[in-house]
Protein backbone atom coordinates (compact mmCIF):
# COMPACT_ATOMS: atom_id res chain seq x y z
CA UNK A 1 0.00 0.00 0.00
CA UNK A 2 1.30 3.51 -1.03
CA UNK A 3 2.49 6.06 1.81
CA UNK A 4 -0.24 8.88 1.49
CA UNK A 5 1.17 10.71 4.82
CA UNK A 6 1.73 14.42 4.26
CA UNK A 7 5.31 15.18 3.25
CA UNK A 8 6.80 18.21 5.12
CA UNK A 9 7.19 21.12 2.18
CA UNK A 10 10.87 22.41 2.59
CA UNK A 11 11.61 26.26 3.74
CA UNK A 12 12.08 27.23 0.18
CA UNK A 13 9.15 25.83 -0.92
CA UNK A 14 7.04 27.47 1.31
CA UNK A 15 8.98 31.03 0.73
CA UNK A 16 8.39 30.30 -2.86
CA UNK A 17 4.33 29.77 -2.16
CA UNK A 18 4.04 32.72 0.04
CA UNK A 19 5.70 35.04 -2.78
CA UNK A 20 2.84 33.89 -5.23
CA UNK A 21 0.27 34.67 -2.94
CA UNK A 22 1.70 37.96 -1.74
CA UNK A 23 1.86 38.55 -5.68
CA UNK A 24 -1.62 37.50 -5.99
CA UNK A 25 -2.88 39.63 -3.60
CA UNK A 26 -1.06 42.75 -4.72
CA UNK A 27 -2.45 45.49 -6.46
CA UNK A 28 -1.96 46.10 -10.00
CA UNK A 29 -4.10 48.97 -10.40
CA UNK A 30 -3.60 53.02 -11.07
CA UNK A 31 -4.64 56.17 -10.57
CA UNK A 32 -9.00 56.31 -11.92
CA UNK A 33 -9.62 52.55 -11.88
CA UNK A 34 -12.96 51.74 -9.97
CA UNK A 35 -12.10 48.78 -7.26
CA UNK A 36 -14.47 46.93 -5.32
CA UNK A 37 -13.87 46.35 -1.83
CA UNK A 38 -13.20 42.39 -0.80
CA UNK A 39 -12.00 42.75 2.92
CA UNK A 40 -10.49 45.34 5.01
CA UNK A 41 -9.37 42.64 7.92
CA UNK A 42 -7.61 45.30 10.64
CA UNK A 43 -8.89 48.61 10.16
CA UNK A 44 -11.45 49.32 13.52
CA UNK A 45 -13.46 51.27 10.75
CA UNK A 46 -13.33 49.11 7.62
CA UNK A 47 -14.82 49.83 4.45
CA UNK A 48 -17.85 47.68 4.37
CA UNK A 49 -17.75 44.50 1.81
CA UNK A 50 -18.88 45.14 -2.18
CA UNK A 51 -18.38 48.99 -1.45
CA UNK A 52 -17.01 50.54 -4.99
CA UNK A 53 -15.01 53.45 -5.38
CA UNK A 54 -12.21 55.13 -7.58
CA UNK A 55 -8.65 55.21 -6.92
CA UNK A 56 -7.43 58.56 -6.51
CA UNK A 57 -2.77 57.48 -6.00
CA UNK A 58 -0.82 54.16 -5.64
CA UNK A 59 2.09 54.06 -4.00
CA UNK A 60 4.51 50.89 -3.87
CA UNK A 61 6.67 50.14 -0.97
CA UNK A 62 9.43 47.61 -0.90
CA UNK A 63 11.18 47.42 2.42
CA UNK A 64 13.13 43.88 1.18
CA UNK A 65 11.23 41.67 3.50
CA UNK A 66 8.08 43.66 3.44
CA UNK A 67 6.27 44.91 -0.06
CA UNK A 68 2.74 46.52 -0.08
CA UNK A 69 0.85 48.81 -1.74
CA UNK A 70 -1.03 51.97 -0.29
CA UNK A 71 -3.89 52.60 -2.52
CA UNK A 72 -5.96 56.03 -2.08
CA UNK A 73 -9.85 55.70 -3.20
CA UNK A 74 -12.54 57.94 -2.68
CA UNK A 75 -15.74 55.27 -2.31
CA UNK A 76 -18.95 56.23 -3.16
CA UNK A 77 -20.36 55.94 0.20
CA UNK A 78 -18.60 59.27 1.12
CA UNK A 79 -15.58 58.29 2.41
CA UNK A 80 -12.03 58.54 1.69
CA UNK A 81 -9.88 56.17 3.11
CA UNK A 82 -6.35 54.46 2.52
CA UNK A 83 -6.13 50.62 1.88
CA UNK A 84 -2.52 48.46 2.73
CA UNK A 85 -2.75 46.00 -0.10
CA UNK A 86 -1.91 43.22 1.52
CA UNK A 87 -3.53 42.68 3.91
CA UNK A 88 -7.18 44.77 2.71
CA UNK A 89 -7.92 42.87 -0.78
CA UNK A 90 -9.38 44.89 -3.50
CA UNK A 91 -10.69 44.05 -6.67
CA UNK A 92 -10.13 46.31 -9.85
CA UNK A 93 -13.74 45.99 -11.50
CA UNK A 94 -12.89 48.59 -14.44
CA UNK A 95 -10.01 50.60 -15.63
CA UNK A 96 -9.33 53.96 -15.74
CA UNK A 97 -8.20 55.91 -18.34
CA UNK A 98 -4.62 56.19 -19.02
CA UNK A 99 -2.61 59.00 -18.21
Amino acid sequence: MPDTRPRPVANKTKKLLLEAVLNAMAFHGKKGDRVRMVFMPKDPDPIPEGTEGTVTHVQHIDWGHDKFSQVSVDWDNGRRLSCVVPPDFLTIIAAGKPE
